[in-house]
């Protein structure tokens, strides 16, 4: 079989999918999942989300999306408001075109709150229970990796704000943040 009769099967058979069949493979990869990691089944909340802790405080997401019958990975590595960006963002950018660096991965910036993502995704057609695990693993380790990077980075940005502007504000004050940059 020749390569270009190989990807349209394989793409044919992505799309023929159904989605509540894609659903129930997500399902059956979790608890696969807790099974591998000696963890009570695991199951998506209403969102289709499932959440992970590893080392304490690291979260790790995984979702399902019935728009694309993709599995998601996601986690936040460090937060970025109030911190001049810009050279933050030229970083993660060009990470994002390194294949070596990111093996695959992608990072976002949630534009409200300033939290940087690593993101990962793959067709839920693609994911046998092997494939899932590993993904899942490298996934895990790849963000523990960027989240201690990436944190030293945003702690050692200026911020965008003076001292003077926050100086007087007490919590629980009702005050405007207007005058904070946007």
């Amino acid at each position: 079989m020749q390569a270009s009769q190989l990807k349209r099967l394989i793409s044919r058979q992505s799309n023929d999918m159904h989605p509540a069949r894609s659903l129930e493979i997500f399902q059956e990869r979790l608890l696969d999942l807790s099974h591998h990691l000696s963890l009570p089944e695991l199951a998506p909340n209403e969102f289709n989300v499932c959440s992970l802790v590893v080392d304490d405080d690291h979260w790790i997401h995984i979702s399902y999306s019935a728009e694309d019958m993709q599995i998601h990975w996601t986690s936040a590595m460090a937060s970025s408001a109030f911190k001049n960006t810009q050279s933050l963002f030229s970083t993660l950018l060009a990470a994002n075109l390194s294949w070596q660096l990111m093996q695959g991965g992608f990072f976002a910036v949630d534009e409200i709150t300033g939290v940087v993502l690593y993101r990962f995704h793959e067709p839920v057609s693609n994911l046998h229970t092997q494939r899932f695990l590993e993904t899942t693993e490298r996934f895990i380790e790849r963000s523990r990796f960027w989240k201690k990077q990436l944190q030293l980075a945003v702690d050692d940005l200026p911020t965008t704000c003076s001292e003077d502007s926050t100086q007087n504000i007490k919590p629980g004050d009702n005050h405007s943040y207007s005058h904070l940059p946007r």
